[in-house]
C-alpha cells in the first residue's frame, strides 16, 4: 500500500473541540468549587498529620492553578488566535 497515511484522531478532536473545552471548563469549575470547600476544613491536630494536611492543601492548589492557566493557554490557541490569522 503506497500513499500517506493520517491520523483520524486529531480530525475527530477538531470537530469536537466545543464539546471537549464546555466538559474541560465544567471540571476545572467543580474542581475549584471543591478546593476551595476543602480550604474551610480543619486539619488535624496531630502535628505531623497536620503538616502534611497544610502541605497537601497547597500542593492541590497549585496544582489547580496551573491547570487553569494551561486551560487558558489551550483555549486562547484554539479559539482566539485562529481569528487573528
Amino acid at each position: 500500500m503506497t500513499g500517506v497515511q493520517t491520523c483520524a484522531l486529531p480530525i475527530s478532536l477538531s470537530l469536537y473541540k466545543v464539546p471537549i473545552s464546555s466538559f474541560a471548563l465544567l471540571m476545572i469549575v467543580v474542581a475549584g468549587i471543591i478546593n476551595y470547600r476543602t480550604a474551610k476544613l480543619p486539619c488535624p491536630l496531630d502535628s505531623e498529620l497536620g503538616r502534611v494536611c497544610m502541605e497537601t492543601r497547597r500542593r492541590s492548589q497549585r496544582l489547580y492553578f496551573i491547570s487553569t492557566g494551561i486551560f487558558a493557554f489551550a483555549s486562547f490557541f484554539t479559539y482566539v488566535v485562529p481569528l487573528i490569522i
